[in-house]
């Protein structure tokens, strides 16, 4: 059998030389990433055998919370350890027990004590899981019917080493017949493993909704994480650029590939850089703004959007990049200071009154914009135009053809579109298709809307 894989993720090389050739003797190999996507891309595939994975704290703030989520999301049964320098304090041990971290390897590494941490290995216990799984009365080895996609597949080689499991496990008979193999709280060994890949099982099951609950808490404590104090502002807008799950989540259900959304963080980390070079720690303005995870949730999910339509638009000059990186992003600041509800930008909701004060918000956004130091004068022009539309419908000055940039256009658009992908979420018979085609496609310039055309529609239509 192939030999499972360590993944280390470290952008000091030195670390990484500890982890490279490996004896015959070991049972395992080490794969070793100095950029964070690079080591996404290798997590996610299924293909590759991981038996665990170590993240340097500093290779994604803070203290490495961004990958292991998506470790965890993409690898449940896989234990997580983080490494941190010799000068850096041990992260607070709620954030470890609560992200699940089997535990903590500290710089000068030695490559000895990694591989007697990592094997045999145990996992913390994670309360909200466990309390799911303890209102499952169903015993093992007992059959359970369930709809196929409220099961969460994981591979059954990622439990080779042995683990104490706190998801409920299941094996697969048929289309909806499942039979528990686990419960939670139970040892799985290797041999018990070995039997059913033996078998021709390739994946166990455990419950999408644990499996969400579990995710949901590694946002929570994230959070708790964010809202201290003692945060350096660099590492809380790190943090908001992980927003944009609804985005991604959609793309990942209409078949975008792993690539695919790879580029479109790519563009995200770009409006990263964009926003820690304002000096948000000087802007009272934009503080608050990357405090409101509503608003921050949608502006990366537009820059997530505009970054696809890149190669289809040909833009490739750095300074409409960066507008359209920041502008994207920060395009609803002026609904920072007006009601929550607005962030919904459903105009069908709100009142008369409501309505004439959510129309301004461009130009409220525009001024703000505007006084954030070191900004480009470009950007708050951006946001003052991403409502507007060629037909004159638009807002708030009915600007018409050729009273609207293309980067503009670029945030309307896919504003637009994320708006009806939420409401297609809670209207099953909406088509988003035909209502961009029908409804929206007029309102933008042919080249803006050919390009979002081969970017999504094309994609998404069967």
């Amino acid at each position: 059998m192939e030999k499972p894989i360590v993944v280390v993720l470290d952008q000091d090389n030195t670390s990484l030389d500890l982890f490279k050739d490996p004896t015959d003797k070991e049972l395992f190999r080490f794969a070793t990433f100095v950029k964070r996507t690079e080591a996404q891309l290798f997590i996610a595939d299924r293909k590759n055998f991981i038996s665990g994975i170590v993240i340097d704290s500093t290779s994604c703030p803070p203290c490495g919370l961004p990958l292991i989520k998506f470790a965890k999301a993409h690898r449940p049964a896989t234990p997580v350890y983080v490494m941190l320098g010799e000068q850096e304090k041990d992260p607070e041990p709620d954030v470890l027990k609560g992200m699940h971290v089997a535990g903590v390897l500290r710089k000068p590494l030695d490559r000895q004590d990694v591989i007697s941490k990592i094997f045999p290995y145990s996992y913390f216990e994670m309360e909200r899981a466990l309390e799911i799984a303890k209102s499952d009365t169903v015993a093992v080895d007992s059959p359970v019917e369930a709809e196929d996609n409220s099961m969460h597949p994981i591979l059954a080689k990622d439990f080779l080493c042995g683990s104490k499991s706190f998801f409920d496990v299941f094996v697969r008979l048929s289309s909806g017949r499942y039979v528990k193999i686990l419960k939670a709280g139970d040892d799985f060994d290797a041999k018990r493993v070995l039997d059913y890949i033996a078998k021709g099982v390739l994946n166990f099951y455990i419950k999408a909704e644990a499996q969400e609950v579990f995710l949901q808490y590694c946002d929570s404590m994230t959070g708790i994480l964010l809202h201290k104090q003692a945060v350096p502002m660099d590492i809380k807008v790190a943090q908001v650029m992980n927003y944009g799950k609804e985005t991604t989540d959609f793309l990942k259900a209409r078949g975008f590939n792993e690539m695919t959304l790879m580029t479109a963080k790519q563009f995200v980390t770009h409006s990263e850089k964009l926003v820690k070079a304002l000096k948000p720690e000087k802007s009272p303005m934009l503080r608050k703004f990357l405090s409101n995870v509503a608003l921050c949730e949608h502006g990366t999910g537009i820059a997530m959007l505009s970054g696809l339509m890149l190669e289809a638009l040909n833009f490739k000059d750095e300074k409409v990049l960066n507008t359209l990186a920041l502008a994207s992003f920060l395009h609803d600041i002026g609904l920072v200071n007006m009601p929550p509800h607005f962030a919904e930008e459903d105009e069908k909701k709100l009142k008369e009154d409501e309505l004439k004060l959510f129309i301004t918000h461009p130009i409220v956004g525009y001024e703000m914009s505007r006084s954030i130091r070191m900004i480009s004068p470009i950007v708050p022009s951006t946001i003052l135009e991403h409502h507007e539309r060629r037909t004159g419908q638009g807002f708030p000055y009915a600007r018409g053809a050729g009273g609207i940039t293309q980067v503009s256009e670029v945030i309307g658009i896919t504003d637009t579109f994320l708006q009806i992908v939420k409401e297609a979420a809670k209207d099953p018979t909406i088509n988003v298709v035909e209502r961009m085609r029908k409804n929206v496609y007029n309102e933008f310039s042919f080249a803006v809307m050919d390009a979002f055309d081969k970017t999504f529609l094309k994609v998404l239509t069967p």
